[in-house]
């Protein structure tokens, strides 16, 4: 049984990683769709988030989509959606990201012991 438990934990982990995949790629979907709603239908208020550089990296963009919502999309129903969805998705793949972060200290864990 002890041969048997780093296996068991390695396949954990991959099935952890494989499963938070879809919810990486559907929040990143998510936000594609916000940042394209201002594109297209928000060019000045494209040119303000501009201004201080927001949208030079999608990272960035994606840290400030997280902690706030900008005006524009507080009373629009289509961005709001979209804004919704990418949190819902982001918070499901980091709690699975923190899950496989914890399988592999439980590996680390066993080995010492």
């Amino acid at each position: 049984m002890n041969s048997l438990l780093p296996l068991i934990f390695c396949g954990l982990y991959v099935i952890i990683l494989v499963g938070t995949l879809p919810f990486w790629l559907r929040a990143r979907n998510a936000l594609d769709k916000l940042i394209k709603y201002e594109l297209e239908n928000l060019p000045e208020q494209r040119e303000k988030d501009r201004q201080p550089r927001f949208f030079t990296d999608s990272s960035i963009a994606a840290i400030k989509f997280i902690l706030t919502t900008p005006d524009w999309v507080k009373n629009n129903p289509e961005p709001k959606a979209h804004l919704k969805d990418f949190r819902k998705f982001t918070l499901f793949w980091s709690i699975g990201v923190l899950a496989s972060f914890l399988v592999v200290f439980s590996i680390q864990i066993y080995r010492l012991y």
